[in-house]
């Protein structure tokens, strides 16, 4: 998440707005595989990335840095959460899961 790149941008230098992975068509289901996380902190940029994806599981809208402002978009995407234990993310289900 530190990585940053996840959420939609537009870079003024090339005149274009840059795509990240929580940019997808209309009715994606978007599947989270939380056991994949590592211990660490977040630095600014994971706060934001964490904060746009709680956004989009609550409000179902993505924020799109304008570098000077953000605006947010409308979408349309349900979310599954994969976690081993109590998930990092909220999610308004919680099912159990045995092998």
């Amino acid at each position: 998440m530190n990585g940053g790149g996840w959420l939609p941008r537009k870079d003024y230098a090339r005149g274009r707005l840059c795509g990240g992975p929580l940019q997808l068509a209309r009715g994606t289901a978007l599947l989270l595989d939380e056991t994949a996380l590592e211990e660490g902190q977040l630095n600014a940029l994971g706060v934001r990335s964490l904060q746009a994806l709680k956004n989009l599981m609550n409000v179902q809208k993505l924020p799109y840095d304008f570098q000077f402002y953000q605006m947010e978009h409308e979408v349309d995407h349900p979310v599954m959460i994969f976690s081993e234990s109590k998930a990092l993310l909220k999610a308004s289900v919680h099912l159990p899961w045995r092998p």
